[in-house]
């Protein structure tokens, strides 16, 4: 922002008039460069979609949410002749069915654990470079379970980037195994930002005003967010295993949301009688 104040005190020569006229010009056109990139800004986040994948890992997990820029992905289309579909879910779609390259239309990319192993991790690159992602943004990892995180070493060595890695850090209890330790190892290798997740924190991903994207953690560690989504709360059972530790979250898009709790387990109350024996909420 710019404030114009001149005062003029006593004589002032043409000279000094003209300078004040081309000192205003000069910030006048500042300014309008810098709300044309604002009104650019706006237009682009208005032309991003929201996707999430669920990628077919067999036992383990993995999950993919994109930020794409819709108006790359209509261009690829032209690019190619292939008619726009009437129905905007039907974009995407089009695209994969004809295997066109989609590099360069994701915004941000989000994975979500990353399966059990070596053969998992190869599948999950290859459905990244399907929809069009080299590098993530952020890998958010919901515990340390074998089908969770055994994919992550893999991963690391063949993306262009992991992004910043969100997990629920070196709390206790920690997992006594060396696929743990070969974690935190390759992480540290690659110099990645690691983040152990407090309850209320936000990953902003895109949007603007009320159709903000954003991803909400709601549990950690055995701690999930109250009424007040600022004050964490104990679960209020006893923590048997890695998967009552698991980060949950929440992503939020205007009105919508979609829950993940990796392998979070609680009781069901209808149930509690005749089996009481923890469920999976995922």
């Amino acid at each position: 922002c710019y404030n114009f104040v001149y005062t003029v005190k006593g004589h002032t020569s043409f000279n000094s008039i003209d300078k004040i006229i081309t000192s205003m010009k000069t910030k006048i056109l500042k300014i309008i460069f810098c709300l044309t990139i604002c009104v650019l800004s706006v237009f682009s986040s208005l032309a991003q979609t929201l996707e999430i994948h669920q990628i077919s890992v067999g036992q383990g997990d993995a999950g993919l949410i994109l930020i794409r820029n819709v108006e790359l992905l209509k261009s690829k289309l032209a690019q190619y002749n292939i008619p726009l579909p009437t129905e905007s879910t039907g974009i995407l779609r089009a695209a994969l069915e004809k295997n066109i390259p989609l590099a360069g239309t994701v915004v941000k990319a989000v994975l979500i654990d990353t399966g059990e192993g070596d053969r998992q991790a190869q599948k999950i690159k290859t459905y990244l470079e399907k929809v069009g992602v080299s590098g993530l943004d952020y890998t958010i990892i919901s515990h340390y379970d074998k089908d969770h995180i055994g994919g992550f070493i893999s991963l690391a060595q063949q993306l262009l980037s992991m992004g910043e890695v969100w997990d629920r850090g070196d709390v206790q209890p920690q997992p006594k195994s060396k696929l743990y330790d070969k974690y935190r190892m390759k992480i540290a290798e690659k110099g990645l930002i690691r983040h152990s997740v407090n309850n209320g924190e936000k990953i902003f991903l895109g949007g603007w005003g009320n159709q903000r994207i954003e991803l909400l953690f709601t549990s950690s560690n055995g701690y999930v967010l109250g009424e007040n989504t600022s004050v964490s709360e104990p679960r209020g059972k006893p923590l048997k295993d890695e998967n009552d530790l698991s980060v949950s979250w929440v992503l939020q898009y205007g009105c919508f949301r979609f829950f993940s709790g990796g392998d979070l387990s609680g009781y069901n109350a209808c149930l509690l009688y005749t089996s009481p024996s923890p469920r999976d909420t995922e």
